[in-house]
């Protein structure tokens, strides 16, 4: 989270949920090793 110094780690969860149940992200791993890719078959 260092390059968003301002927006917190509750705030970029809240979100990357909401965009996991909206279909435009999908997850790759698990837990610290997560990445998130756009989903652009949702499009």
């Amino acid at each position: 989270m260092q390059k968003l110094p301002d927006i917190s780690v509750k705030t970029v969860e809240l979100v990357l949920g909401r965009m996991l149940k909206e279909k435009k992200i999908r997850k790759i791993g698990t837990y610290k090793d997560a990445r998130y890719m756009r989903n652009f078959e949702s499009n």
